[in-house]
């Protein structure tokens, strides 16, 4: 009970609020954050020293796919508002992103075989349009889940005690991520990405897509929301 109430007075929660339903709702946020940690610190070289794309083609694929974030993010929302379910405004979307996650983060990471005909040009399109469909997939679940919090928690209070575990599941997104991969390409002294890097890359993709997915799944049966019929 003691160690409960040190959790809780450093997280800052109140005495009386339940945590689960806030670490349930949050779990979202080790797909948000995971997901960019690792694409953050390897996409780029990813690009480069395994896809042989230049730094130049690297960038236009980040590019036009942060530019593409840029549209589909307010567009969500509008959809969003206007949405008229029964599970409520935002909910379904959790569910709905799931698979489109998975396939993106997959294809993210391995071009099955294109980049093998040593085409750039065919290879940086491929990846930029894998790039948009994981940016709208991330979209698809992330802003409905941050639009819903107001509706759970309409006091300022509590919404900034949803926050603070949302920070630390922050982290419990990006720390083992970033365990997965080193444990696969070297703690101490991390191997030079290659071509022959392909395979492990895939391997890396399909276990953090599926536990991403996992993440958002939980957020979804984690939480309620009013009808908005």
């Amino acid at each position: 009970m003691a160690e409960n109430n040190k959790i809780r007075k450093a997280l800052g929660i109140a005495e009386g609020v339940k945590i689960m339903p806030m670490i349930g709702y949050n779990m979202a946020n080790v797909f948000s954050s995971g997901s960019g940690y690792i694409i953050g610190l390897y996409f780029t070289a990813f690009l480069t020293d395994v896809e042989n794309l230049s730094l130049s083609q690297a960038g236009l694929v980040t590019m036009i796919a942060t530019i593409w974030d840029a549209v589909t993010d307010p567009a969500m929302g509008i959809i969003t508002d206007r949405t008229k379910s029964k599970w409520g405004k935002h909910r379904r979307y959790l569910l709905w992103g799931i698979a489109p996650l998975i396939l993106a983060y997959i294809m993210m990471w391995n071009s099955f075989g294109l980049s093998a005909q040593s085409n750039t040009t065919a290879t940086m399109i491929y990846y930029i349009l894998a790039y948009m469909l994981y940016k709208t997939a991330y979209t698809v679940i992330i802003v409905p889940h941050t639009a819903m919090l107001p509706e759970m928690a309409p006091e300022y209070s509590l919404r900034t005690q949803y926050n603070s575990v949302g920070y630390l599941m922050n982290s419990a997104g990006m720390v083992p991520s970033f365990l997965l991969f080193a444990s696969v390409f070297g703690f101490f002294r991390m191997e030079e990405f290659t071509p022959q890097s392909r395979t492990k890359f895939l391997i890396v993709a399909i276990i953090l897509g599926v536990f991403y997915a996992i993440t958002a799944l939980i957020s979804f049966l984690s939480v309620k929301e009013k009808s908005s019929l």
